[in-house]
This record gives C-alpha cells, sequence and structure tokens, in this order.
C-alpha cells in the first residue's frame, strides 16, 4: 500500500476488518508498507481514520493499493482535522 497525503497528517490509522494493519503519529506525506491482507474477488473495506493539524486546510490521501493479481487500486479520501472513512478497493 502507498500513502500520499497532500498535508503531512498528526496521526493515522488503517484498519481492516476492525484490526489495525498500519498506523503512524507524525508520518512523513509520502509512505509506502506492505501489508498482508486477506483480498476476496470481491474486494476488501479499508477503514482510514486520519487526523490533520488543527489549522491544515481541507486535504487529501491518495491511497493505492495493489491487490494479488498485481493490479493497483487507487482511492482518495478527503477532510479537514479528523476523518474516519470507509473506503473499498475491487
Amino acid at each position: 500500500m502507498h500513502l500520499t497525503f497532500t498535508t503531512a497528517p498528526k496521526s493515522f490509522v488503517v484498519k481492516h476488518l476492525d484490526e489495525e494493519v498500519w498506523k503512524a503519529t507524525a508520518p512523513e506525506a509520502d509512505l509506502e508498507k506492505e501489508i498482508a491482507l486477506d483480498y476476496p474477488d470481491e474486494g476488501v473495506d479499508l477503514q482510514f481514520h486520519i487526523e490533520w493539524p488543527d489549522d491544515a486546510p481541507v486535504a487529501a490521501l491518495r491511497a493505492r493499493l495493489t491487490d494479488p493479481a498485481g493490479d493497483t487500486h487507487e482511492k482518495s479520501v478527503w477532510g479537514k482535522g479528523i476523518v474516519d472513512e470507509v473506503v473499498t478497493f475491487p
């Protein structure tokens, strides 16, 4: 998984089936990590909990996830302050 933020967040957590698969405090704006997930044919739901700095303008996260077949899927999450959003990757 590759995450790119327009504004570096204070912290973020990525969950799959209510389990944390990636968490960071004061991360850089561009990160990549290999995570192990069950990836059924119907796709996966990932929950993104992001806390952007209090004075930050509306910001975005671009999440790119590569499935077991090697295809990359891209989704975005936009918000300000604290955002908690579930995104489905096909």
